[in-house]
């Protein structure tokens, strides 16, 4: 697994993304996070076809952490089955891959 991910989490509203994206950047459990609002969405939940409109947060952060970030959104998330999906981020430049490490706290990893 490459050790940097990229998690992607949708929010219903841009202040819950926000709210989310300052816990996670404060706790040391992202680096960065970019909110990027109004993302039209459209899935099946419960039989239903829904659209709506969400904010998603994309977070930079380390792969052995992925479970912990999910532990602590899942505890504070709205939704009863929210995005959280990680994707590895195999290419990062040496000065990038630096300040991540240095803005991410590393426990147990």
């Amino acid at each position: 697994m490459a050790d940097y991910i990229q998690l992607q989490i949708t929010y219903p509203t841009l202040a819950e993304a926000r709210d989310a994206s300052l816990f996670l950047v404060e706790s040391k459990l992202a680096a960065c996070v970019q909110i990027i609002d109004r993302l039209e969405s459209r899935y099946v939940w419960q039989g239903a076809t829904c659209v709506g409109f969400e904010a998603l947060l994309l977070c930079k952060s380390r792969e052995c952490l992925f479970d912990q970030i999910v532990k602590e959104i899942m505890a504070r998330h709205p939704y009863e089955c929210p995005q959280i999906v990680g994707v590895p981020l195999d290419f990062v430049s040496p000065s990038y891959a630096a300040w991540l490490n240095e803005s991410i706290v590393l426990p147990n990893c």
